[in-house]
């Protein structure tokens, strides 16, 4: 059952390494319509959509896909993964 557009959802979101610079903060409460995807938040957040090539997240600790949507009270952490050896 799909939700309804006007239903909103406050969104916890923490941003690690190098996304933070754009988003402004490493952690905000943000409240959008309920449904949105991972995607759209981190955008409207500030995160440019070419730096989310390599970006991951995980929702309420599971990995999911950034076009996943998300719903009130979800804890969504953002990071790119680094590379080295």
């Amino acid at each position: 059952m799909a939700q309804s557009p006007s239903t909103d959802a406050t969104i916890h979101v923490r941003f690690y390494g190098p996304l933070r610079q754009f988003a402004g903060a490493e952690e905000t409460t943000h409240t959008v319509a309920a449904g949105r995807s991972i995607r759209k938040l981190i955008v409207d957040l500030g995160v440019p959509e070419g730096h989310l090539v390599y970006t991951m997240c995980l929702v309420n600790g599971r990995r999911v896909p950034l076009d996943t949507p998300i719903s009130d009270g979800d804890r969504v952490d953002v990071f790119q993964p680094i590379a080295g050896g």
